[in-house]
């Protein structure tokens, strides 16, 4: 698994980074939306720390 780190709005309307490990991208991105909500990942996009 990898650690990707991205942004997401919180309920509240502020903004926040999250880091998650998943297999890919797209499977950060859903992890995300399942914890936050749909369209909660701001640009749909997690990016791989190294």
């Amino acid at each position: 698994m990898k650690t990707f780190e991205a942004t997401v709005r919180l309920s509240n309307g502020q903004t926040t980074k999250v880091q998650v490990n998943a297999t890919n991208q797209t499977d950060a991105v859903r992890k995300l939306e399942a914890q936050y909500g749909r369209s909660s990942v701001l640009n749909n996009y997690a990016g791989e720390l190294r």
